[in-house]
């Protein structure tokens, strides 16, 4: 068990069997080339975020293509000790840890949260991850609020805090701004009322 979590902290991800991560990343609803064939699926960068069981790293996962191009994946990872018997959205088990998306686990979704409440930024090499806070935010939610992911099957991926949040997680990501988020971010500075403000992001620089 030791061995896979200093991989965790180290950002290294090698112990991700193949075909188990290839095939359970084609299988999800928010892969967008389903019909086409992956010739590879690699884990590009891997951002260790919680290092105390159960464990959190956020991947960044390229699927390359036969003709030479590739889409790119945020894949958020949880990991537990086997004994603990978690069983949501599990993708392997590894030396005694279950691999599963960490966004179907309270725990994540919380740390998400905090990262982003407490502007956190992690250097990853040449890349820099940063969670953001809107200052018109306040201090949001914290502690133990009830978190749960939102049930209706989507391209993306949703969880909820409380009565109050709710954290779109767009899986596929592209260089550049992500227009929903830019439209956000434009709409909440000028107190536009129509709309659920924007409290919080996170993005790779």
């Amino acid at each position: 068990m030791t061995d896979v979590a200093s991989a965790v902290a180290a950002g290294d991800l090698s112990f991700l069997g193949e075909p188990e991560f290839h095939d359970w990343v084609v299988e999800q609803r928010w892969f967008a080339s389903k019909s086409r064939e992956v010739s590879a699926m690699n884990v590009m960068e891997a951002v260790p975020l919680r290092g105390e069981a159960p464990l959190l790293v956020l991947a960044l996962v390229e699927a390359r293509f036969p003709s030479g191009t590739h889409e790119t994946y945020q894949v958020p990872l949880g990991l537990r000790p086997v004994e603990d018997g978690w069983e949501e959205r599990t993708i392997l088990e590894a030396s005694g840890w279950t691999v599963y998306d960490a966004l179907a686990d309270p725990a994540h979704g919380r740390e998400l949260l905090h990262r982003m409440r407490s502007n956190t930024e992690v250097q990853v090499e040449q890349d820099e991850f940063m969670f953001r806070w809107a200052e018109s935010a306040g201090a949001g939610l914290g502690g133990t609020v009830d978190v749960r992911p939102v049930g209706v099957e989507q391209s993306n991926s949703s969880i909820v805090f409380g009565e109050a949040l709710i954290l779109k997680a767009f899986r596929r990501v592209e260089p550049g701004i992500n227009p929903e988020l830019e439209l956000l971010r434009f709409l909440s500075a000028r107190e536009f009322e129509h709309i659920a403000p924007l409290a919080g992001w996170y993005e790779i620089e």
